[in-house]
Order: C-alpha cells, then sequence, then structure tokens
C-alpha cells in the first residue's frame, strides 16, 4: 500500500478536477451533441485547453519565483531546445504565411495544429509538483476514472455491434461507414480517440500494477485487453490499436535502454521480444481479420516498391501523393475541396505536409516529441536525445495512422501515456515510493 501523501490536498484536487473534465469532454460530451454542432465541441475543448493552459503556466511561474522551491531546477539543454523548437515553428508559420497568404481558413487549419500543444504545459506541471506517492495518487485517480469508463462503455459497444443501430443512427447519417461509429459514448467518428484511450489504458493498468502488485488489477487488465482485442479484429478502423500497443511498448524498452545496465537491457529486450513474438503469433492464428490485416500490408509494401502511387491502403496513397505533388500548398487549402487525392486528410502527416511542406512537419513532431521527452525525463537521467529519438518515432507513427494535429483531442491521451512512463520510471528509480 502506498503511504499517504503530505502534499495540499488542495492543488490534488484542482488537478484531479482539471483531468476529470478533460476525460469529460474528450469521452462523454460531444456524444450528446448532435452532429451539426460539433464545432460548438471543438470551441468549448478549445477554450477549456487554453485556460488550463495559462492556469499551468501561471502555476509553474510562481514556482520557480517561490525561492524556497527547488522544483525547477530546469534542465539547460532541454529548455534551450525547447526555445529554438518552438521559434522555428514561429518562423516556418511566418514565412509560409508571407508566402501562400492567410484566410479564415487558413487560421482555422493553423490554430487545430497548434490546439495540440495547449495541455502541454499542465502535464509539465503535474512532474514538476508531484513526486513518488503523490504522482502515484493523482495517477491512480486517472487511472480508475477511465477504468470505471471503460466498464460503462462496454455493454454500449456491443448493443451498437450486435444492432447496427443503437446509439448511432443519427451519425450514420453524417458518416454511414458502421465501423467509424461503434465507440459508445465517444461519439461521431471516435475510432481513433477509442484506440489511443484504450492503449493509454492498458499502460496505466500497468503502471498501477508494477507499485501494488495486485492479482486483481492483472485480472482486470487481461479482461479488458481481451474485450478491446475482439473489437479490435472485428473493426478495420480499430485494427491500428494491436499495433499501436507494440509501438508503444518499444518506445518504452527504448526508454529503458537509458535506466538499466546494458545486460539488464539486452535481456529485457530479448524477454520482451518474445512475449511479442508469442502474442503476435497468437493473434495471428486465431484472428482471420488481423491476418488479412497482415498479408494486406506485406502485399502493399511490394505493390509500394513498384509503384507507390498505385497503393490501395488509403493512408499510404495520400501520403505517396502529398510527398510528391502537393508539399507546401499553405493553411488556406479546403480538404474538402482539393482534387489531388480522395481523403487528402486522413492522415496528420499528409497535413502537415501539405501545409508547410517536410520542414513544418519535422518541426511540429520534433516540437511534441520533445515535450513528450520534457514530461518523462524530468527528475531522473534518461538520455535526451534516446528520449526524442524515441517519442519522434512514436509521433511519426501516430501521426500516419490517425489525425492528432487536427483533432487536438488524440494528444491528450499520448500526454497522458507519457506521464505513466514517468510514474514508472520514478517507480523503477524508487523515487519516494514505499510499499
Amino acid at each position: 500500500m502506498v503511504k499517504q501523501s503530505n502534499i495540499n490536498l488542495s492543488n490534488l484536487k484542482k488537478d484531479e478536477f482539471i483531468l476529470s473534465v478533460f476525460l469529460f469532454l474528450i469521452l462523454v460530451m460531444r456524444f450528446f451533441l448532435v452532429p451539426e454542432y460539433s464545432s460548438l465541441f471543438n470551441s468549448v475543448y478549445m477554450v477549456w485547453s487554453l485556460l488550463v493552459f495559462l492556469l499551468a503556466l501561471l502555476r509553474l511561474i510562481l514556482l520557480k519565483l517561490n525561492e524556497k522551491s527547488e522544483s525547477l531546477n530546469w534542465n539547460v539543454l532541454a529548455t534551450v531546445t525547447l526555445v529554438l523548437l518552438v521559434i522555428s515553428f514561429l518562423l516556418i508559420v511566418i514565412l509560409n504565411v508571407t508566402n501562400k497568404g492567410f484566410t479564415q481558413l487558413g487560421w482555422t487549419n493553423l490554430r487545430k495544429v497548434i490546439d495540440a500543444f495547449w495541455p502541454a504545459p499542465f502535464f509539465i506541471w503535474l512532474v514538476v509538483f508531484y513526486k513518488g506517492n503523490d504522482l502515484f495518487l493523482i495517477l491512480n485517480y486517472v487511472v480508475k476514472t477511465m477504468n470505471i469508463y471503460f466498464w460503462i462503455n462496454v455493454p454500449l459497444i456491443f448493443l451498437e455491434h450486435f444492432t447496427g443501430t443503437f446509439m448511432v443512427s443519427r451519425f450514420l447519417q453524417v458518416n454511414a461507414y458502421l465501423s467509424d461509429q461503434v465507440t459508445g459514448l465517444i461519439g461521431l467518428n471516435g475510432t481513433a480517440i477509442m484506440s489511443l484511450y484504450w492503449v493509454s489504458l492498458l499502460v496505466g493498468n500497468m503502471y498501477i500494477y508494477v507499485n501494488i502488485k495486485s492479482k486483481q488489477r492483472l485480472i482486470i487488465m487481461a479482461t479488458e485487453f481481451g474485450i478491446m482485442f475482439f473489437f479490435a479484429q472485428m473493426y478495420s478502423e480499430i485494427k491500428n490499436f494491436i499495433p499501436t500497443v507494440i509501438v508503444v511498448v518499444l518506445v518504452f524498452y527504448l526508454i529503458q535502454m537509458r535506466v538499466h545496465s546494458s545486460g539488464m537491457v539486452i535481456r529485457n529486450i530479448l524477454f520482451g521480444s518474445g512475449i511479442l513474438g508469442s502474442v503476435g503469433f497468437i493473434v495471428y492464428s486465431i484472428s482471420s481479420s488481423f491476418r488479412e490485416l497482415v498479408i494486406h500490408f506485406v502485399l502493399l509494401y511490394t505493390q509500394l516498391k513498384m509503384d507507390p502511387s498505385s497503393g490501395s491502403d488509403i493512408r499510404i496513397h495520400t501520403l505517396w501523393v502529398a510527398i510528391t505533388q502537393i508539399k507546401g500548398l499553405g493553411f488556406n487549402i479546403d480538404f474538402t475541396q482539393q482534387s489531388y487525392a480522395p481523403q487528402l486528410d486522413v492522415i496528420s502527416l499528409n497535413v502537415l505536409i501539405v501545409y508547410g511542406g517536410f520542414s513544418l512537419a519535422v518541426i511540429v513532431l520534433l516540437l511534441m516529441a520533445h515535450i513528450l521527452a520534457i514530461i518523462v525525463g524530468r527528475g531522473n537521467s534518461l538520455s535526451l536525445f534516446w528520449l526524442d529519438a524515441g517519442f519522434f518515432l512514436l509521433m511519426l507513427y501516430v501521426s500516419v495512422i490517425s489525425v492528432p494535429f487536427q483533432d487536438s483531442r488524440l494528444c491528450f491521451f499520448v500526454y497522458l501515456i507519457a506521464l505513466f512512463y514517468q510514474g514508472t520510471i520514478q517507480r523503477q528509480h524508487k523515487v519516494g515510493l514505499e510499499l
């Protein structure tokens, strides 16, 4: 059992409330809005994120001004790198606007990219202010809330799955593809959010398990993963859940290379590879849809080597179009009116390349990766280079399978995964946790 914290409980309650509002807005609120008012939801979420951004900045500044506090001993290299990345992003945007012009649509498109970064100071505040037992308390609250929501939402997803109409009829009028709508309370086109929510929930349960070593937690985690896997192999739009879990674990192993001795790293990588290989073989054997997905990607790779422009996978095809034909058009592009390729905005990497070419795409991904590296690397000796490299790969992958820089709700769960990583690393360094 974790010892009770001595921190100011009012701060703990405030931050739990902030996280609860984020989860409510992302996982519940949009369902209750008719599709015509989805823009209202986007505005509410943006305003809330901006308010949290300003509050977190204020709290960090006040903490820094408190001369008695040693909580804010900034890593100079990390801070300088962050400033340089922000300046580079601003310069690229200014040059883009100067050369390509800027309209109301351009501002909307640019704002969606910026929205992904508003929650960042709040998550940095959490790792600065909460240590050891304190961090465990707030993360335990988050995981408990996410688990309760999971078991409320699962019956609704089952009903949507088996009826094909329950709770989804109004969403099918906007997008008739049922696979995009079987998400329970998440609502319209919520499969990408559901996948990252599931991944963050699994990582959160793993974090709690390594701290309390509860068999009950292990059973809950295994049962939830079984349910997640069932839907992941039933619906094509949720299939990304399985490879995303694998990618998140691989990034975690990359981080471990700076936590343990090299011998332990090799043993862990071999053990982890064996587990992943075994799970992959079992999944491939029992799941026909997952087997078809693997075969599809093998055939797709062969096809793309010969003629990438003819790829049958919409993500790969549109990415090829974005890279070879239309990079750097500016922020004013209307993806519903363009004629380069259908569904060109199906992934964020396309969108960033179309807006500002490779320079914008790389800077945005590096900036997000570096913020995640700051969250994970706070208070330990992890190499900034390894963290930046690992999270750059993670964000590159997330930007290829989904739309984090068009729907900033996705980035919330990426921040949350980084926070669980930070908590797990503290546990491995035995920082403040007395069990």
